[in-house]
């Protein structure tokens, strides 16, 4: 068994079903990699309804008189969120409750533009030496930087970010889901103030770890999502 499906029961990619050539990339990558996973079909922002949303108060809309306060990250003044931010939010809700439907005790979740480069299974393996057993969170793939340590894996306090690579565990999966609604932000500021940090009302997930060295990288960020199409084949 390959070094990704060792550490992670399942590995599930979040993708737009329109994203042809962003599947047919990842599934390149999967096979020079070496892993298996399962698509999970992204929310359309386009099939969302904002109205509705609001009606049904599970967004944190600006002004809203049901959900912020002072101690909420907005101040009490709530939350201009963008759509495509609440599509994308939904579709990691949608691994999240996958992971607690089929009792998975974690599962690893990429976006589609995520890229790796040389070396993965081996970084990973060592990284599997360092992870401890009861981890809720881990952070593999972000788009800040990270203070260097001679340490594999750290424990955080916080999240970073970018989405394109971390793994859940199956309570990690049910704490998130736990606290989703309203929703209040975008899904990494989410997963950082509203699930791993110990104020504003957070889930206040423990056992929250990151790779010290970045393994997901996100392609769509730094301009090479195209051309590391290209590597794959």
């Amino acid at each position: 068994m390959n070094s990704l499906n060792r550490v992670f029961e399942k590995i599930y990619v979040i993708s737009l079903t329109t994203e042809v050539k962003r599947r047919n990339n990842i599934q390149a990558i999967s096979e020079y990699f070496d892993f298996d996973f399962e698509f999970v079909d992204a929310v359309d922002f386009r099939s969302l309804n904002l109205d509705e949303l609001k009606k049904k108060k599970e967004i944190a809309f600006p002004n809203n008189n049901f959900y912020c306060t002072k101690s909420c990250t907005c101040l009490g003044k709530g939350h201009d969120i963008h759509i495509g931010q609440i599509a994308c939010s939904l579709s990691h809700l949608k691994v999240w409750n996958l992971v607690i439907k089929k009792n998975l005790r974690n599962a690893l979740i990429l976006e589609d533009d995520v890229y790796f480069e040389e070396g993965l299974n081996e970084k990973v393996e060592i990284i599997e030496t360092s992870l401890p057993k009861n981890w809720n969170y881990i952070n593999l793939g972000r788009n800040n930087s990270f203070k260097a340590s001679q340490k594999n894996i750290q424990k955080i306090k916080r999240g970073f970010s970018g989405t394109q690579m971390y793994g859940v565990s199956n309570k990690g999966a049910y704490k998130a889901k736990e606290n989703f609604y309203p929703i209040r932000a975008n899904i990494d500021g989410y997963i950082d103030h509203f699930v791993i940090q110990k104020r504003w009302g957070s889930a206040k997930l423990k056992n929250c770890f990151a790779s010290t060295e970045n393994l997901g990288i996100n392609g769509s960020i730094d301009g090479k999502f195209e051309t590391n199409i290209q590597n794959y084949y």
